[in-house]
């Protein structure tokens, strides 16, 4: 039987096995199994190697180092940070997501499109994405909750699902949770710290405090609403039955400001003889 010859290894192969055992991405015994190696032999390599590092350094050290050579890739990377940084100085600022999205230029011939959305605190995703349309099912389901809300705002999810699919609706208590925080429908019951102040709002004080009424059509009471017909929005005064089409735009209280409620009641006083404007 012919006897096994012994192995011979270079010192470049020993370099590379150190190396890889000094980069710890693996442990040694892996990375002898992996060259087919003994774990005690490449211990070995480690130790030679690590003894005779530092007489690689002395031997450096009267040598001259090449400079000019070093300063190069300093000098492109310097050169490339002021070119990000100037052109972003032009971009951004304190501006919203939609502006510095479209800040975003797609086909720039040295910055890329993630290095773009990096600068400007951008979501490389979220240049991409399309939001989805709300369909006619969804919207007719919202408007039954938002109808049902103002009958009987005391009903809870759980309620309101059974009702859902008494109608012939197949949805789950998850769905009508979602929609209603989404349309800000919220069943009233008590919560704690409701003796705290919220947000300062505009305040309205009494105006008949310490007014003496002594003749008629001295004092006039009134009452806004709004009611819902034939899908548009109506505002109007329970007094004078006055209704006029709400623009959805406005809110109740800034339509009631605008001078059409004030204005038609300010004629109602006119006409039964008072020079005094009606005040909101």
């Amino acid at each position: 039987m012919k006897a096994k010859s012994r192995r011979q290894f270079t010192s470049e192969f020993k370099v590379k096995v150190v190396l890889e055992v000094l980069r710890q991405d693996k442990t040694l015994n892996q990375i002898a199994s992996d060259y087919d190696l003994h774990p005690q032999l490449v211990q070995t390599w480690k130790q030679t190697f690590m003894a005779a590092a530092p007489q690689v350094f002395d031997q450096q050290k009267g040598a001259e180092k090449p400079v000019a050579d070093e300063k190069g890739p300093l000098y492109e990377q310097i050169g490339r940070l002021q070119m990000e940084l100037s052109w972003l100085k032009k971009k951004t600022g304190n501006q919203p997501l939609s502006q510095r999205r479209a800040m975003i230029e797609r086909s720039h011939p040295e910055l890329s499109l993630r290095r773009q959305c990096w600068l400007l605190g951008v979501s490389r995703t979220g240049l991409s994405y399309e939001p989805v349309v709300t369909n006619e099912q969804t919207l007719l389901i919202m408007r039954r909750l938002d109808e049902w809300y103002v009958e009987h705002p005391d009903l809870g999810h759980r309620r309101l699902v059974v009702l859902l699919k008494e109608e012939g609706w197949e949805i789950n208590i998850k769905r009508v949770r979602r929609l209603r925080a989404l349309m800000g429908l919220e069943t009233p019951f008590p919560k704690p710290n409701l003796s705290k102040p919220g947000v300062p709002r505009q305040r309205f004080f009494y105006l008949l405090r310490g007014l003496i009424i002594d003749r008629i059509h001295q004092v006039w009471a009134t009452d806004i609403s709004v009611y819902s017909h034939a899908q548009r929005l109506f505002l109007c005064d329970g007094h004078f039955r006055f209704a006029q089409p709400l623009c959805p735009a406005l809110a109740v209280e800034q339509y009631s400001r605008s001078g059409l409620v004030c204005g038609y009641l300010t004629a109602k006083l006119r006409a039964v003889g008072q020079t005094t404007d009606f005040q909101y």
